[in-house]
């Protein structure tokens, strides 16, 4: 198993070597495969926990605020990039590296509790990590002729752990610790369960609600004390998330970015795909709920992770960011699915058929970035760097909306907006259009910028030096920064 992950570390790896070694001199690969805003302001907190924070503030947001303590997983990554001299991107791909094979490992000793037969476990570990659903379809010339035009899923959305490990390593390292939450639970191990549960949702709590929701259940059905115990360990952990994500006056916000409705069930059977089938084969697992005390543990607490999945999963509105819950489906999903199977090699055809949609995701990249996507310009990253040298902690800077994204992540400033997180993001949107409007009377956009005390405004060369009270203090063909005067 050790060599079936190195070679998908290998493999996932290859596009990023390519980002780095493409041919385009003018800018720099920024490491990230997609979503690039979001892995944008993760680098931003990772920074500031390599520069020595142990509490994060927003930096997209220009409202003074306290720091508290927000994410597990940036803050370990952070300080692991100052070990490794500074560099984010290492450590961003230590955590990938290093999820792989937790992952896998953790899923191979949870087959050997659930299968019976090493081809089978050997069977259902590459199923679930080489997985995808039917987003390969239209990518087939011949077959997207005679089909309506339609995106699934797994394409996009981070349903298989295939995914995780080329573009999503956030998705990847809380599902590890995950399933090696339920090998702990299943043997027994009940503190080191409870630590592994509060430490993934540390890291991403919608897969601790959906694990404990899991495990809750499990617990009741097999009427397990301990197991309801290493649920109850995530009480003081979920009252900080209560606070921080209802009460605190800046994180508060952050949670608007995950108000999305779950896809279609139809959508959500063709991301799932071939596990998806052999799921309604197994009829959702509830034959082995009737007596689930006769069941064998690890089958029944697979069922309960799979139903509290769909269960929350379709949620909303009641949970406004049940679609994050699509990344808790799939290897329960599948591990139920493979049990109504027998051994036998005609089904390594549906494994690799299974494949084909991980396939489609890792030509999808290269192509990408052989597009010159996921790039910032040399000249960008200098001005950046003029920022980070000559701007002291937490100054307020003002700037276009990618910029702005982009900026925290290589200095340590605030902007006043910038991602989906910015206190009031639509009005302070609105502001900035205003500031950049040629109608603006200077007036407006001196009272503006002494308001919000602005110490920098930094533009892009093309544009038009707005009327205010500014200094150039650095251009060069891509950017320009302003000094604010007083």
């Amino acid at each position: 198993m050790a060599v079936f992950a190195a070679v998908l570390v290998i493999f996932t790896s290859l596009p990023y070597i390519a980002g780095i070694q493409l041919p385009f001199p003018d800018s720099r690969f920024d490491q990230v495969l997609s979503f690039d805003a979001d892995f944008h302001s993760y680098f931003a907190f990772m920074r500031q926990a390599r520069d020595g924070q142990w509490l994060f503030h927003s930096p997209y947001t220009s409202e003074a605020h306290a720091p508290a303590l927000f994410n597990l997983e940036w803050l370990l990554f952070g300080k692991l990039a100052r070990l490794l001299g500074g560099s984010l991107e290492a450590a961003m791909h230590v955590e990938r590296v290093a999820g792989i094979f937790l992952l896998a490992f953790g899923l191979y000793r949870l087959g050997s509790l659930l299968l019976a037969g090493e081809w089978m476990r050997r069977f259902a570990f590459a199923l679930v990590l080489l997985g995808g659903g039917f987003g390969w379809i239209p990518h087939v010339p011949v077959v997207r002729n005679w089909l309506p035009r339609f995106v699934s899923p797994d394409v996009y959305a981070g349903v298989h752990p295939f995914f995780w490990m080329l573009i999503a390593p956030h998705f990847l390292l809380p599902q590890a610790l995950a399933v090696w939450t339920i090998v702990m639970l299943l043997t027994h191990r009940y503190l080191a369960a409870a630590a592994l549960l509060v430490a993934t949702g540390a890291m991403r709590p919608f897969d601790m609600l959906q694990l404990s929701a899991a495990i809750g259940l499990f617990g009741l059905l097999r009427r397990s004390l301990p197991a309801l115990a290493v649920v109850a360990a995530t009480l003081p952990l979920w009252l900080h998330y209560v606070w921080i994500f209802k009460f605190h006056p800046i994180f508060q916000w952050w949670s608007i970015q995950n108000v999305f409705p779950p896809r279609r069930p139809a959508m959500l059977a063709m991301a799932l795909g071939l596990g998806g089938l052999l799921f309604l084969w197994a009829r959702f697992g509830l034959p082995d709920l009737r007596r689930p005390a006769s069941q064998p543990a690890p089958r029944v607490l697979l069922v309960c992770c799979a139903l509290c999945s769909l269960a929350l999963l379709y949620s909303f509105p009641l949970l406004t960011f049940s679609l994050q819950i699509v990344t808790t489906l799939a290897i329960p999903v599948v591990l139920i699915g493979v049990t109504r199977l027998q051994p036998h090699r005609g089904w390594l055809a549906l494994l690799v058929l299974n494949s084909l949609t991980s396939a489609v995701v890792w030509r999808a990249s290269i192509y990408d970035l052989e597009s010159g996507k996921h790039r910032t310009p040399h000249d960008l990253l200098a001005a950046y760097d003029w920022l980070a040298r000559h701007s002291r902690p937490r100054e307020l800077v003002l700037a276009g909306e990618q910029d702005s994204n982009r900026l925290p992540r290589y200095a340590p400033v605030t902007v006043f907006w910038g991602y989906f997180t910015t206190v009031n993001y639509p009005t302070k949107k609105g502001l900035m259009k205003q500031f950049f409007d040629p109608d603006t009377t200077a007036e407006w956009r001196r009272e503006f910028l002494l308001h919000h005390r602005f110490r920098y405004v930094l533009l892009r060369a093309d544009q038009a030096a707005p009327a205010g009270p500014l200094q150039e203090v650095f251009r060069n063909g891509t950017a320009v920064i302003y000094r604010v005067l007083p």
